[in-house]
């Protein structure tokens, strides 16, 4: 510290080592932080899918409108829809993923990327597991033929 009469002021040094300090511990945290964002990232959107696909199986077994509800899955985003197929969908909501996470592998019963559940049912019309990556982290959400749908790390 340096002194002139009164006045009390911080030296450059200080400063540059003082701001080199902040610069050092800013980037060890933003190094530390990344992979549970991605973690995190991943996590959420397989807690989406799971969500949107029981919600679908909600609509179509409480017999909502007498419609069969569906999700088709890509690449880059999944839609949940209403109608006996994508192809014959009468609406749809289409949900777009965060940069960086993707749908890797759609292992459905037929090869199919699409789940549908008809008017008053339960059972999908197929089962299997979507698997999903952000980053190095990767998580599958399963469906399976009961219509019990859950997620997990791999």
């Amino acid at each position: 510290m340096y002194q002139i009469g009164r006045l009390r002021a911080f030296t450059l040094i200080e400063v540059l080592v003082f701001t080199g300090l902040l610069i050092s511990i800013s980037t060890i945290a933003v190094v530390l932080a990344t992979p549970q964002l991605l973690r995190e990232r991943s996590e959420n959107t397989a807690r989406e899918i799971a969500s949107a696909v029981s919600g679908q199986q909600q609509s179509a077994y409480s017999g909502l409108y007498g419609k069969s509800y569906g999700v088709k899955f890509n690449n880059s985003w999944y839609s949940t829809f209403v109608g006996d197929s994508w192809d014959t969908r009468e609406s749809e909501d289409t949900f777009e993923f965060q940069a960086g996470t993707t749908i890797e592998e759609v292992d459905l019963t037929g090869g199919g990327t699409e789940v549908i559940f008809a008017s008053e049912a339960i059972i999908p019309s197929t089962s299997g597991e979507i698997v999903l990556a952000a980053g190095e982290e990767t998580y599958a959400v399963t469906i399976n033929s009961q219509g019990l749908i859950d997620y997990e790390a791999l």
